[in-house]
């Protein structure tokens, strides 16, 4: 797809292009068992068109280590730092990057540009663009105006575009998403003192079964069928640390929390 506003492939660095989004080819570029192309480990998925973290300047400045880019991420706000946790985390998102390409549009009879703060990679093959505001400042009439044409331009290019607020990462969540972040990061800390590789974990036999006919069950049950043994309950928190088991991240973990196993919708609701 022919797109003006989108980086050009460059040949001696072997690019493709798919939907618009730039992957490194060659030697660089990995196929995954499940049919999905993705740059090698720590090569960002799509070349960001400026560094948000510069040397001068008044605006928060962060980076974010993303074990799932295996490269830091840079931020310009903690709120984006807070984003960039929630793709972390999120199962449907296989990969993004910051400072994607920009989009190119008008609002009335001006001409705009905004360059979203992420570029999302789904499961799905649909990447999405994210831009990250404050609430206040995105319920403006001016920008609701100018992200009404992003949303517009992006479509026509192929992707989707959102825009997340600290809604989408309350207290509650922002916590929850840290708390399981870090259970990964002290499984890979521990893979590395072992020179293992870091797997996703799978659903104990016990569990399986009881998810077999559906629905939800709460935290105490689970821990019931896992026979109350030490390490139960860490046991059921790597499951949901890897997004295994799933459960509404804006509640609390506690015995009574419902835990289900993983839906598509339970993290696209965050791209709705």
């Amino acid at each position: 797809m022919s797109d003006q506003y989108l980086q050009k492939a460059n040949p001696e660095r072997g690019m493709q292009t798919s939907r618009g989004v730039q992957f490194r080819g060659g030697a660089a570029a990995t196929t995954r068992s499940d049919g999905i192309t993705a740059p090698r480990r720590g090569t960002p998925l799509v070349t960001p068109t400026r560094s948000p973290v510069g040397h001068t300047g008044k605006h928060f400045r962060g980076k974010f280590y993303s074990a799932k880019n295996a490269r830091h991420i840079k931020c310009e706000s903690y709120l984006e730092v807070l984003i960039a946790r929630l793709l972390e985390f999120l199962r449907n998102v296989i990969g993004y990057s910051e400072q994607p390409p920009a989009l190119l549009f008008r609002v009335g009879r001006r001409r705009r540009r905004l360059t979203p703060d992420f570029i999302a990679h789904r499961r799905n093959g649909r990447a999405c663009l994210v831009e990250v505001k404050p609430a206040e400042l995105a319920e403006t009439p001016e920008l609701k105006a100018k992200f009404a044409a992003a949303t517009e331009a992006a479509a026509a290019r192929g992707y989707r575009f959102v825009v997340l607020t600290e809604r989408a990462v309350g207290k509650v969540a922002s916590q929850n998403v840290e708390e399981m972040l870090a259970i990964r990061g002290r499984m890979r800390t521990h893979a590395l003192g072992t020179q293992e590789q870091v797997r996703e974990p799978r659903l104990p036999v016990a569990l399986a079964t009881a998810f077999a006919r559906g629905g939800s069950m709460p935290m105490s049950s689970l821990l019931k069928l896992l026979g109350n043994r030490p390490g139960a309950h860490t046991e059921l928190m790597t499951l949901l640390a890897f997004r295994v088991l799933a459960w509404d991240i804006d509640q609390q973990l506690e015995p009574s929390t419902h835990i289900s196993l993983p839906k598509e919708l339970d993290d696209e609701d965050v791209f709705a």
